[in-house]
Protein backbone atom coordinates (compact mmCIF):
# COMPACT_ATOMS: atom_id res chain seq x y z
CA UNK A 1 0.00 0.00 0.00
CA UNK A 2 1.42 3.53 -0.94
CA UNK A 3 0.57 6.88 0.92
CA UNK A 4 1.10 10.15 0.04
CA UNK A 5 2.66 12.31 3.04
CA UNK A 6 0.99 15.99 3.63
CA UNK A 7 3.86 18.08 3.98
CA UNK A 8 1.92 20.70 6.03
CA UNK A 9 0.97 17.59 8.82
CA UNK A 10 4.57 16.44 8.84
CA UNK A 11 5.74 20.13 9.49
CA UNK A 12 2.93 20.20 12.27
CA UNK A 13 3.39 16.85 13.84
CA UNK A 14 7.67 18.13 14.22
CA UNK A 15 6.41 21.28 15.89
CA UNK A 16 4.10 19.45 18.17
CA UNK A 17 6.92 17.14 19.54
CA UNK A 18 9.73 20.41 19.29
CA UNK A 19 7.27 21.49 21.51
CA UNK A 20 6.29 18.67 23.87
CA UNK A 21 9.93 17.50 24.21
CA UNK A 22 10.83 21.61 25.63
CA UNK A 23 8.17 21.28 28.09
CA UNK A 24 8.89 17.65 29.00
CA UNK A 25 12.21 16.40 28.49
CA UNK A 26 11.61 12.72 29.81
CA UNK A 27 9.24 12.43 26.91
CA UNK A 28 8.65 9.15 25.04
CA UNK A 29 6.79 8.47 22.33
CA UNK A 30 5.45 5.07 20.23
CA UNK A 31 4.55 4.16 16.92
CA UNK A 32 2.30 1.05 17.04
CA UNK A 33 1.52 -0.66 13.50
CA UNK A 34 -1.20 -3.41 14.27
CA UNK A 35 -1.31 -6.25 11.91
CA UNK A 36 -4.73 -7.58 12.21
CA UNK A 37 -6.09 -10.93 10.12
CA UNK A 38 -8.19 -10.79 7.24
CA UNK A 39 -11.03 -12.07 8.62
CA UNK A 40 -14.26 -9.89 9.41
CA UNK A 41 -14.44 -11.40 13.17
CA UNK A 42 -10.95 -9.26 14.18
CA UNK A 43 -12.08 -5.75 12.85
CA UNK A 44 -14.92 -5.45 15.73
CA UNK A 45 -15.29 -1.80 17.18
CA UNK A 46 -13.45 -2.99 20.77
CA UNK A 47 -9.94 -4.34 18.78
CA UNK A 48 -8.26 -0.83 19.98
CA UNK A 49 -9.69 -0.51 23.15
CA UNK A 50 -8.74 -4.24 23.84
CA UNK A 51 -5.26 -3.36 22.67
CA UNK A 52 -5.08 0.00 24.86
CA UNK A 53 -6.05 -1.78 28.12
CA UNK A 54 -3.77 -4.48 27.33
CA UNK A 55 -0.71 -2.35 26.81
CA UNK A 56 -1.69 -0.30 30.15
CA UNK A 57 -1.98 -3.58 32.07
CA UNK A 58 1.27 -4.46 30.36
CA UNK A 59 3.15 -1.40 31.59
CA UNK A 60 1.70 -1.20 35.33
CA UNK A 61 3.02 -4.53 35.93
CA UNK A 62 6.16 -4.01 34.31
CA UNK A 63 6.17 -0.60 37.01
CA UNK A 64 5.23 -2.57 39.82
CA UNK A 65 7.79 -5.52 39.11
CA UNK A 66 10.58 -2.36 38.49
CA UNK A 67 9.39 -0.80 41.82
CA UNK A 68 9.78 -4.30 44.03
CA UNK A 69 13.28 -4.58 42.80
CA UNK A 70 14.07 -0.90 44.58
CA UNK A 71 14.59 0.54 40.83
CA UNK A 72 13.00 4.02 40.46
CA UNK A 73 9.62 4.42 38.27
CA UNK A 74 8.55 7.37 36.57
CA UNK A 75 4.96 7.83 36.64
CA UNK A 76 3.41 7.71 33.23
Amino acid sequence: MTYKYNPFWQQRIRETVRHALNVHPRLTALRVDLRLPDVPAATDAAVISRFINALKARIDAYQKRKHREGKRVHPT
